[in-house]
């Protein structure tokens, strides 16, 4: 179907940019927080809290659907009005999905750079159908993991880690959203190694000394931190389970939220990440698997 749109939508690979169908309008709503505020007796105001979670965002199409297939036709011995009746079936058949979320890709930079975002129909399609064999209707998607992100993780590493060294993870520049499920992977000699988000002070703490060759694996995702011979790829349950020996710390209940923040020198959104511990080598590794997320 060709794409009239720089920023085109697909669901679930049907492409909603075109003759057929397409979309006028797209509204990306950047999900609220939920706050943790406090009011106290005696205090005026609130005492806010920080680092708060976001609730589920909102994905508004709104579309057109037009008597005539992909290509612009009518099709010999079809009517336009049934054509475009047959254009909304395609269409409610595809956002009326229930036994899985819906996939939903944008080309978020007009030139490949694709995002996506999962997410249901939550409330009712309503169709106005016009004379001429045109239809107009508005698609309200919730997204239940609040941000779009990149299609594929990316993975950064950084050699020769230093103690107190505060690190740029440059795959995650541009970043909007914070990121929930990256995997870290920390290759020794380290003993006590913390990582931590430098902007909002979130950490993770393995109390063990990784001799030199030996890795903590960390996957935020699934609260799975585990030491041994292992790869960021490493399945969740290979090595010696670190659950006992795991402290984390902050205002997410992941193991280590990273939070992007833009740097006022450069205009860029970056991710840092700090580690302390000790008896660090030019051997010492860390390696991150993530990708950028956004809230719009």
């Amino acid at each position: 179907m060709p794409q009239f749109s720089a920023h085109p939508i697909t669901v679930d690979g049907v492409a909603l940019d075109g003759w057929a169908w397409g979309v006028t309008a797209k509204v990306k709503t950047r999900p609220a927080l939920r706050p943790a505020d406090v009011q106290i007796s005696g205090v005026d105001g609130l005492t806010p809290s920080l680092d708060d979670d976001f609730a589920e965002s909102l994905v508004t199409l709104t579309m057109y659907v037009r008597g005539s297939d992909e290509d612009g036709y009518v099709p010999p011995g079809a009517a336009a009005l049934a054509q475009c009746k047959a254009n909304l079936d395609t269409l409610l058949a595809v956002f009326s999905k229930t036994y899985a979320l819906l996939d939903i890709q944008e080309n978020a930079d007009g030139v490949g750079g694709l995002r996506r975002i999962y997410g249901k129909v939550i409330q009712p399609i309503e169709p106005d159908l016009k004379a001429g064999a045109l239809a107009e209707l508005k698609v309200q998607v919730m997204a239940p993991f609040s941000f779009w992100e990149d299609l594929e993780p990316a993975d950064w590493t950084q050699t020769a880690v230093t103690s107190g060294s505060v690190y740029e993870v440059t795959t995650l520049q541009g970043s909007t959203a914070p990121i929930s499920d990256a995997v870290f992977l920390f290759t020794g000699p380290g003993t006590n190694v913390e990582l931590s988000d430098f902007n909002t002070h979130d950490y993770c703490r393995l109390n063990y000394a990784l001799a030199a060759g030996q890795s903590w694996r960390m996957n935020s995702a699934t609260w799975a931190s585990q030491y041994g011979t292992l790869t960021l790829g490493s399945a969740d349950t290979v090595g010696t389970s670190a659950d006992a020996i795991t402290v984390e710390g902050g205002g997410s209940a992941r193991f280590l939220r990273l939070t992007p923040v833009l740097d006022l020198v450069s205009g860029l959104r970056k991710v840092r990440v700090s580690v302390t511990g000790s008896g660090f080598t030019s051997a010492s590794t860390l390696k991150i698997r993530a990708r950028r997320k956004y809230v719009g």
